[in-house]
């Protein structure tokens, strides 16, 4: 089914990805991402080379058509607005097992293509779990025959960004220092 979703995106969004060998073949990863596009998940449900997990609002469950079909690319249900503890446990646990999570830390798309402020999760998540957090950027033309470009970065140190002791940073803090390698890509490009 991957190879399926990967043929449709080459096709109909001209996708192309750089640099999935920063993604280690083993072990946890939060992958996090600037958010565009209600494509997006899916688009790196199929770049990623493992099996992929994600948050997805809960609203999006109702169909039950349509929550089977994202159920398979990895999604489970966060109910937005407050913290949801079900969804926090739940990607915390599949973090300690190992799997990769990708999370958008600004909280929803972006309809300018700008960077938004980021939430903390992303920065909780990483700390809480101690994995290796992969920054991604998303850019291109989400429209058919459009194009995409998915750039996986090098992971970021985030037990470095949170510092110690009394020099410890808070999660706004480490969110921010988090998307500065994907603010700092979305420059180059």
């Amino acid at each position: 089914m991957r190879w399926l979703g990967w043929i449709f995106f080459k096709l109909v969004f001209r996708l192309k990805i750089e640099g999935r060998h920063h993604i280690p073949k083993k072990g946890p990863v939060l992958l996090y991402s600037n958010h565009r596009s209600n494509w997006d998940p899916p688009i790196l449900a199929v770049s990623v080379p493992r099996r992929v997990h994600y948050m997805a609002k809960a609203e999006l469950f109702r169909n039950p058509l349509f929550a089977a079909v994202i159920r398979w690319f990895g999604a489970f249900p966060v109910k937005r607005g407050a913290a949801d503890v079900a969804a926090i446990k739940q990607g915390l646990q599949l973090l300690r097992q190992g799997k990769v999570l990708i999370i958008f830390p600004e909280g929803h798309r972006s309809r300018t293509g700008t960077l938004g402020k980021p939430l903390p999760g992303a920065a909780m998540f990483a700390t809480k779990a101690e994995v290796t957090a992969v920054p991604v950027l998303l850019t291109g033309d989400f429209r058919p025959f459009g194009k995409v470009r998915v750039r996986i970065l090098p992971p970021v140190d985030v037990q470095a960004m949170a510092g110690n002791g009394s020099g410890a940073k808070t999660l706004e803090e480490i969110a921010n220092l988090m998307m500065e390698p994907i603010r700092l890509a979305m420059q180059e490009s």
